[in-house]
């Protein structure tokens, strides 16, 4: 059995969760970035395979910097495990945490990649309660195609991220009129 010394604990810690410690986000509990690398370079391999497609969403929590200074970093800690939940009860595929208060979604379908991507937000509530906060929760989302719109991780996370912050700014010019 492999094992890694524990600072703390002055015993090792068994492979499978150091493994586990890896592959999954510290804060939210989800799988992390590390994990998604992992998952999508399978997926485009078995896509190539199978001449398929598969769909991309790329999230980010629109008002999160002003919570996050409004209400400190703990309430903005509790805010995003909180919104992290609510995403994922709303996906119908794994959620990675990229990072910050961005998360991926790897669709197995492509197919109404728009009509998925409305259902998905007009399933997740309105606001996010801590205590006696309510906290708006609005997300904006991109999303990519492969191999239409590229055929690496990073072509497809560059597309998803620039139709994602196009809907991002539609989001603020609404909020402005």
């Amino acid at each position: 059995m492999n094992y890694s010394y524990n600072y703390h604990k002055e015993e090792p810690i068994p492979y499978a969760e150091l493994l586990k410690m890896a592959f999954t986000d510290e804060l939210t509990g989800l799988p992390n970035l590390r994990s998604f690398r992992a998952c999508i370079q399978e997926r485009i391999q078995q896509a190539n395979k199978t001449k398929s497609t598969f769909g991309l969403l790329f999230i980010d929590i629109d008002n999160f910097k002003t919570i996050n200074d409004a209400y400190g970093h703990v309430l903005g800690d509790k805010f995003l495990i909180e919104s992290s939940k609510q995403i994922a009860a709303s996906a119908e595929s794994t959620v990675f945490r990229k990072s910050g208060d961005e998360f991926l979604i790897l669709l197995k379908d492509s197919g109404r990649l728009e009509r998925k991507v409305q259902a998905f937000q007009d399933q997740l509530p309105d606001v996010i309660e801590i205590g006696e906060l309510q906290l708006p929760l609005h997300i904006s989302i991109g999303y990519s195609v492969y191999p239409n719109h590229g055929e690496s991780e990073e072509a497809l996370l560059h597309y998803a991220d620039k139709i994602m912050y196009l809907n991002k700014r539609k989001y603020k010019l609404q909020l402005n009129r």
